[in-house]
């Protein structure tokens, strides 16, 4: 599997949102539940340092 997440805001400057940055391959860890479930994924090569500031500052759903 593929991972590729984006920023959900609009871009101040142009009202729309941004594109999604490619984190890598990852692999399922575990799986949980329905309606929602939930997956816990793990990211085979590490993070960007920038990438990884960003993503520190919202929690994880569940």
């Amino acid at each position: 599997m593929l991972l590729f997440v984006r920023q959900q805001v609009e871009h101040p400057d142009y009202g729309c949102r941004m594109g999604f940055t490619y984190l890598g391959q990852v692999t399922m860890k575990s799986i949980e539940g329905s309606k929602p479930m939930q997956i816990v994924w793990h990211l085979n090569t590490p993070m960007s340092e920038a990438t990884y500031a960003f993503a520190s500052q919202y929690k994880a759903i569940g």
